[in-house]
């Protein structure tokens, strides 16, 4: 269908004016454009008769945005906060991102008419459904197994949303570089270290058997091994893990194992099964 717009002389002459200085292709900015405007129009129309609220199916389609980008521009948002002045761990912002995504999967939230809340884009919706998912039987214990992190993405996403409906970009938030308290330099670990992290996890997920989500746990571990990288912290736990079950212990750690360990981890991993009388 080819339908005829009259566009005043001037306007347009300071259309193309402005795709001289920025470079872009008329076509494909016009397509923006008439994307954008669609959009626009559609969400007052199914806004208007749909008033029972989102759904998995549509809500991501009202602001024309996918989970998939909702998600990235949050991630992208998130990184560009600071606490104390300094950054975000990205461990951090990765499992509050996780949550939102998942969490409403779970049986618990059986009657929460959405599962992936990076499909909600609209602040009021999102508070009605936020309600919905507190007044769930099973909600406190839920939230009580990431130690309230549930709870705390919740309020990071509500204040997303705030930020996205407030009408600022996300280029123009400031980004800060997250500059962990570890040396770039590629460590070598001490049988010291290894020595901690086996005890630890055996102490907590062997012992105590507790439920502590994987990272929570790593957070508090890096701070007794500030030199190891996340990622090589995280290789040494599945490493431990799979030491674990090699010696017939049941753990709780939620977190698959990885058998490449070194002799030094196994030597520290036996120390440490003897200094807790395991």
């Amino acid at each position: 269908m080819h339908i005829q717009i009259n566009i005043p002389e001037e306007s347009y002459k300071m259309f193309h004016a402005a795709l001289m200085l920025t470079g872009e292709d008329e076509d494909s900015v016009m397509n923006n454009l008439i994307i954008n405007y669609a959009h626009k129009a559609f969400k007052c129309v199914v806004d208007k008769r749909t008033p029972e609220g989102p759904t998995s199916d549509n809500q991501s389609n009202l602001r024309g945005v996918t989970e998939n980008e909702q998600k990235k521009m949050f991630v992208t948002w998130f990184r560009s906060l600071t606490r104390n002045g300094k950054a975000y761990n990205p461990v951090t912002i990765s499992a509050y991102a996780g949550r939102i995504e998942n969490a409403c999967s779970d049986p618990t939230f059986a009657t929460v008419p959405i599962n992936n809340l990076f499909a909600i884009a609209d602040l009021s919706q999102f508070i009605n459904i936020q309600m919905q998912i507190k007044s769930c039987d099973g909600y406190a214990a839920f939230d009580a197994k990431s130690h309230n992190g549930f709870t705390a993405a919740l309020k990071k996403y509500e204040d997303f949303l705030r930020f996205q409906a407030s009408g600022n970009s996300i280029q123009a938030a400031p980004a800060p570089t997250y500059t962990p308290h570890r040396s770039s330099a590629v460590h070598r670990w001490t049988m010291e270290e290894d020595e901690i992290c086996c005890k630890r996890f055996l102490e907590c997920y062997v012992i105590k058997r507790n439920r502590l989500d994987i990272v929570q746990f790593l957070q508090t571990l890096s701070k007794e091994v500030p030199d190891i990288s996340e990622g090589s912290l995280r290789m040494k736990i599945q490493n431990i893990k799979y030491l674990a079950v090699q010696s017939g212990f049941k753990d709780t750690a939620n977190i698959t194992w990885l058998s490449q360990y070194s002799l030094q981890c196994e030597k520290a991993f036996k120390k440490a099964l003897a200094d807790l009388g395991l």
